[in-house]
């Protein structure tokens, strides 16, 4: 069970995808304050703490320093939201990543699934036979999908690429497009002369990963 800890005052920010976070065995918890914050972390060591910079009783840096500084609350990972102002400030308080206001949904969602990403759910694979678009640059070719998992697939085409080259891949899950952005993780030459390419999601909608999770669980 993983634990997130989240200021009630952003708790609205995940209600939405609340099914998403029990699919992953993830427990949310809630606090009104740094101090509370401190209270709940210390009895219940969660894996990662949201928190905004300013609130009623300290800073989010202040409360991330009084964490890193104790043996028994260090191990957790902090994301902060603040003000553009404050950026300064965000940069040197030690926390794992920041977002800016307004709340992009998708990216904190991006955030949460990195720091809480459940590794047995990681390594599972579903086959699964596809054609998939893909764009590259200005470059468009065809692949085909051998699998998918949660966190990206493995295609097959005759492209030659680079590992770090990201590239858009169009696709149907179970009937309904999808488009996802991933990175070249590694490559393998076949005798044939076409490439099997490891790609790795780093930009995929939170609706886009609900439909992948969901046919990795049924298949």
């Amino acid at each position: 069970m993983h634990k997130l800890l989240i200021l009630e005052t952003l708790k609205p920010f995940i209600e939405e995808e609340g099914s998403l976070l029990s699919r992953k065995n993830i427990k949310v918890l809630t606090a009104s304050s740094g101090e509370e914050i401190l209270k709940v972390h210390g009895a219940e060591h969660v894996n990662l703490i949201i928190t905004e910079l300013k609130m009623p009783d300290m800073y989010g840096d202040k409360l991330c320093s009084i964490v890193r500084n104790d043996e028994d609350m260090q191990k957790v990972s902090f994301i902060i939201i603040y003000d553009k102002s404050d950026i300064e400030r965000c940069e040197a308080s030690g926390v794992n990543a920041f977002m800016i206001k307004p709340v992009n949904t998708e990216e904190l969602f991006r955030n949460i699934r990195k720091f809480l990403f459940v590794l047995e759910r990681k390594d599972l694979r579903a086959f699964y036979h596809d054609d998939v678009k893909c764009r590259s640059g200005d470059n468009i070719f065809f692949a085909n999908i051998y699998n998918i998992s949660s966190s990206g697939m493995l295609i097959h085409t005759d492209q030659v690429l680079e590992r770090g080259d990201e590239i858009s891949c169009s696709f149907h899950i179970e009937g309904e497009p999808v488009t996802v952005i991933g990175k070249v993780v590694r490559m393998e030459k076949k005798p044939t002369g076409t490439y099997l390419y490891g790609v790795q999601f780093v930009k995929i909608s939170i609706f886009t990963q609900v439909r992948i999770d969901k046919f990795i669980e049924k298949y």
